[in-house]
């Protein structure tokens, strides 16, 4: 028997990924692959990765284009070749444009009729092309009425509730958050309120979920590192008056994410560090300066580490541990204490879940996760018991204070069980804890 000459070639294709100069995945780039003077092949989109895939090509040569805005376009040939699929990897370079106009649509906003709930979404994306975050509370303010003392309702930061993937990390005698990780860590940050369901039925405010960044297939890591100080910065502290300001201000702040097991297994590790002082005006009538000698200083670490697994193609496992680390000096100085009347801070916590999340289907799923957190905080006077706080029989108003009044020993911690089911078309979802 002999083979039809007419009988259909095999096929191939075309594929790779788009990336900057530095090795970054670019986003929403427009390939296209054609062959001179005939209309496009086909056309595809990068995904998050910036990987693309084109088939179903007859063999022969083609060149391939790719466009995305604010880089200079690469056009490419590429030999395709009967039953393969060719690789090659695309490098845009960034270019200067101008924008003849810029015309922004979007849907009528709706009301809804059933809950009074109101809130916004931050994702990575949008987080990363705002400036310098020193610290992510700042990003509350980026809700319209929020800010992150006072998230509607007139309540204050006591009466937030605030979640860090999945787990609760309120400071249970204090109210607010103990743990925030770095503005950078962060994939999605929610803020809601007005509308809280029964499983956080304690917060009379605002709602502030926290999801952070996980690994994927692609091995990418970022160093950042910063300085502030008051001799380079402008100041409104003038001796005299009550208040502080920061003095300087170093943080280093680094991640690295990717595969162990690719489609499989993936891990994300970070790490914060924070070194900074304050500038108080001295008020004591002995004082040796404008300001105080020995202002308050900060040492703070954090870091976090997440691995995810999925051993099939319905069920997902993810566990993370985060970790923090203060240790502070001279704390609560106001400039009418004596040096050995502050507070000597030390701190640290852990918080870690496990979650189990097996799907159905793209709109049921049931997820579980076990979750909680422990922490340590002193806070020790400098002078001995037998010190008095307040410096009795002395003419200085207000009175001046030669040692802490309190020693304080805080150690709160939390366990907690949470299922979350999500049904289909006609099925309620529903949580319990």
């Amino acid at each position: 028997m002999v083979p039809a000459v007419g009988q259909a070639q095999a096929r191939g294709g075309v594929g790779g990924r788009v990336i900057d100069p530095v090795g970054r995945p670019l986003v929403s780039a427009e390939v296209s692959v054609d062959r001179p003077g005939t209309p496009p092949a086909g056309r595809a989109t990068t995904d998050a990765d910036g990987a693309w895939r084109i088939t179903d090509l007859e063999p022969g040569l083609y060149r391939i284009t790719v466009y995305l805005p604010g880089y200079r376009p690469s056009r490419q040939d590429v030999q395709v070749e009967p039953g393969r699929t060719a690789r090659l990897t695309l490098v845009l370079e960034l270019v200067l444009f101008t924008l003849d106009s810029l015309v922004v649509s979007g849907p009528a906003p709706s009301i809804s009729t059933t809950d009074a709930e109101l809130g916004t979404k931050l994702t990575v994306a949008e987080i990363s092309l705002l400036p310098t975050t020193l610290e992510l509370r700042q990003l509350i303010a980026l809700t319209p009425g929020a800010r992150p003392d006072h998230i509607w309702g007139g309540a204050s930061d006591q009466a937030n509730s605030y979640s860090l993937d999945g787990t609760t990390v309120n400071h249970p005698g204090l109210g607010g958050a103990f743990f925030l990780p770095s503005p950078s860590w962060i994939e999605t940050l929610e803020v809601r309120g007005l509308g809280a369901g029964a499983d956080v039925g304690g917060a009379q405010g605002g709602l502030v979920e926290v999801v952070t960044l996980g690994g994927r297939n692609v091995l990418e890591g970022v160093l950042r590192t910063s300085f502030e100080s008051h001799r380079l910065n402008g100041s409104n502290l003038i001796p005299g008056e009550v208040g502080r300001e920061l003095a300087r201000r170093w943080e280093l702040d680094g991640q690295v994410r990717g595969p162990l097991v690719r489609d499989r297994l993936h891990f994300a590790l970070f790490g914060h560090v924070i070194r900074q002082g304050e500038l108080v005006p001295s008020h004591l009538s002995a004082g040796t300066g404008e300001f105080v000698p020995q202002p308050p200083s900060l040492r703070d670490h954090r870091w976090l580490a997440k691995l995810s697994w999925k051993p099939s193609g319905r069920d997902l496992l993810q566990g993370s541990l985060m970790g923090r680390h203060q240790d502070g000096d001279r704390v609560g100085q106001t400039g009418y204490e004596a040096a050995d009347a502050t507070e000597r801070l030390r701190q640290w916590n852990l918080t870690g879940n496990l979650t189990w999340q097996r799907s159905w289907s793209p709109r049921s799923a049931l997820t579980v996760r076990l979750g909680g957190y422990v922490a340590r905080e002193r806070l020790d006077p400098y002078n001995g018991p037998a010190v008095p706080g307040i410096e009795l029989l002395t003419g200085v108003n207000p009175p001046r204070y030669q040692n802490a009044l309190l020693q304080t020993l805080g150690a709160p911690s939390s366990l907690g069980l949470t299922a979350i089911w999500t049904g289909g078309a006609g099925w309620p979802a529903w949580r319990t804890r």
